[in-house]
């Protein structure tokens, strides 16, 4: 092994690329949390989700506002869908800075 991969870690890049995996392997995803008192209910989170994992809660947060909240989770405050792929467009298209994506 070459001095510049001494101290690589390969088996992190191994749980970022799932094409590494063998069949037995279980791909974790991602997890998505959603600030829901930032979330101003523009809904371009769940128009922009391409799993369409995204909908508003039936809930107010403090601005009296309904939420945005993962579409399998009773309670919206954070989840990892089992679908959800980390694409993090969810995050990246939201005014507010509200959801953070992690994977």
């Amino acid at each position: 092994m070459d001095a510049e991969w001494a101290g690589f870690d390969l088996s992190a890049f191994i749980r970022v690329h799932p094409r590494f995996l063998s069949e037995n392997a279980q791909i974790i995803m991602a997890t998505i949390i959603i600030n829901k008192d930032r979330c101003k209910a523009c809904g371009f989170c769940i128009q922009f989700c391409p799993k369409q994992l995204l909908l508003m809660s039936d809930d107010l947060n403090l601005r009296g506002i309904h939420y945005a909240c993962m579409r399998d989770e009773a309670a919206c405050p954070g989840a990892t869908a089992k679908e959800c792929t980390g694409c993090a467009i969810c995050g990246l298209v939201c005014p507010d800075v509200a959801i953070e994506v992690f994977k």
